[in-house]
């Protein structure tokens, strides 16, 4: 059962989550535990997750502070730093990043909050969308 019907399930176009589901409750089902619990534990356990909870949040805590000023500030100071350079502005929305990032202790946080700022000023200033977006992830 638990190799056969997998395998007919596929065939059938089913996907491959559901088949694996199939397979393991008419497996549970055929061994005669007569319970489905392990299943539902297996299926709603993996969704007590605390940091599941703390990724909105961390997005949140972004917007807040790139609403506050608190990200234009540290890629001004940034780009105070780097100075005239080259590339300067990029070199700015990376050290930001880091700075950001280290603050919030969340680099989904940093992409929020710095990501909003420098996105759009990049591409303004000739940067295409992939460079920015990268330049922006990569802390």
């Amino acid at each position: 059962v638990l190799i056969v019907l997998p395998v007919v399930l596929l065939c059938f176009g089913v996907p491959i989550f559901v088949a694996l589901i199939a397979a393991a409750s008419i497996g549970i089902v055929a061994m005669g535990i007569g319970t489905m619990d392990p299943v539902h534990v297996a299926l709603f356990g993996g969704l007590d997750n605390f940091p599941l909870l703390a990724v909105p949040l961390f997005i949140f805590a972004g917007e807040v502070m790139g609403r506050g000023g608190i990200a234009r500030r540290l890629v001004e100071w940034a780009l105070s730093i780097i100075g005239g350079v080259r590339g300067s502005l990029a070199l700015a929305t990376v050290a930001s990043s880091e700075l950001f990032g280290s603050m919030s202790g969340s680099s989904v946080g940093c992409v929020a909050a710095i990501g909003r700022l420098m996105v759009p000023e990049l591409t303004r200033r000739g940067y295409t969308s992939v460079f920015s977006g990268s330049t922006t992830r990569a802390q």
